[in-house]
Formats: structure tokens, C-alpha cells, sequence
């Protein structure tokens, strides 16, 4: 997930004294005494504080899903054909019929 994070409960009290190091490193003592552990990620990375990374996961995942993937991805296909074509973004096509988004 985009900017999850899991910190042991020390690592707040650890925090409350301590600040930025060089390079900005904030948890450098409680990484030093082994409480803080990593995973490694295989597959795409998306940059938290960028607002179309925030958005892709969501798509990414919404397209590999079995039991939403298939209908999500036709969909998918016809809203970017429909912005290729000019579409206006504040037409939403719903079941073949056209509604007006609500401002």
C-alpha cells in the first residue's frame, strides 16, 4: 500500500527526543538497536506524496482482481476511449445512458 508504515510502539518515545540526523534519517537509533525491520517489495512503486501515484494502485489492483478485474478493465477501455474522443469529463456513462456529475 502507498505510504503504509508499521512501526513498533518504541519507536514514538524514541521519536519524541529525537531529531533529523544527516540526509534527514530520524530512526536511525531504534534501526541500530533492531527494532525496526523492512520488506522487500517486488512489482511497481508509487510515491506517496505524488497524487497520480496515490491513484494507481487503486487501478492496478481494481484491473488484477478475478471477480472485479474483467467488467473494471472493459470500463477502463471505454473511458479512456471517450477522453481520446474529447469526451467532457463531467458526463459519467452509466449502463449506456448519459447523467449529468453533480457540481
Amino acid at each position: 500500500m502507498v505510504g503504509r508504515h508499521v512501526l513498533d510502539p518504541a519507536v514514538f518515545g524514541v521519536l519524541e527526543h529525537t531529531g533529523p540526523g544527516r540526509g534527514g534519517e530520524i530512526l536511525r537509533e531504534p534501526a541500530e538497536a533492531g527494532t525496526v525491520r523492512g520488506a522487500v517489495s517486488e512489482g511497481p512503486r508509487y510515491g506517496a506524496g505524488d497524487k497520480a501515484d496515490h491513484l494507481r494502485p487503486g487501478v492496478r489492483l481494481a484491473c488484477a482482481r478475478p471477480d472485479l478485474g474483467p467488467e473494471f478493465r472493459s470500463w477502463l477501455r471505454e473511458f479512456v476511449a471517450e477522453l481520446e474522443a474529447g469526451a467532457d469529463l463531467g458526463t459519467v456513462r452509466t449502463g449506456g445512458r448519459e447523467r449529468r456529475r453533480a457540481a
